[in-house]
């Protein structure tokens, strides 16, 4: 049997590669859960190879198991790839730029996701609680 041009064996390493559990490779796609779906429409997506892939919220019926394996698959990905995401993990675990949207502009975020968060935090009139800050109060106590 052949999918996608392939051969049996090297469509199960597909599946494989991004998490798919032997057992769940001949269960018809109406049974599979949402993660075992996602993983096996991603499988399908790199195989198609694709110049660009736009991933909106692509971590919705994730678990975390999932949610790593779409990070080390956009991480090797050779094409580029566009993430619409609130998912702290996804973005924590890929390596890309940050760009935030908001009012109507595009900005690039300057360092990574821990100076953004910082930044907007300051914004918004509030104090990050980070353990060596609590440290550093404690020893000038």
């Amino acid at each position: 049997m052949r999918l996608f041009d392939l051969p049996y064996e090297k469509a199960r390493k597909q599946l494989g590669t991004f998490g798919l559990a032997g057992h769940a490779h001949t269960i018809r796609m109406k049974d599979l859960s949402g993660g075992q779906k996602a993983r096996v429409a991603l499988a399908e997506l790199c195989l198609n190879a694709p110049d660009v892939i736009i991933l909106d919220e692509p971590t919705n019926n994730l678990d975390i198991e999932s949610i790593d394996a779409l990070a080390e698959a956009i991480n090797d990905y050779k094409g580029g790839v566009i993430i619409v995401s609130h998912d702290e993990r996804l973005i924590r675990d890929t390596e890309c730029t940050l760009w935030v949207i908001e009012d109507q502009t595009i900005n690039e975020v300057d360092g990574d996701f821990d100076d953004y968060r910082k930044e907007l935090l300051e914004c918004l009139g509030e104090v990050i609680n980070s353990p060596s800050i609590a440290a550093n109060a404690a020893v000038e106590q």
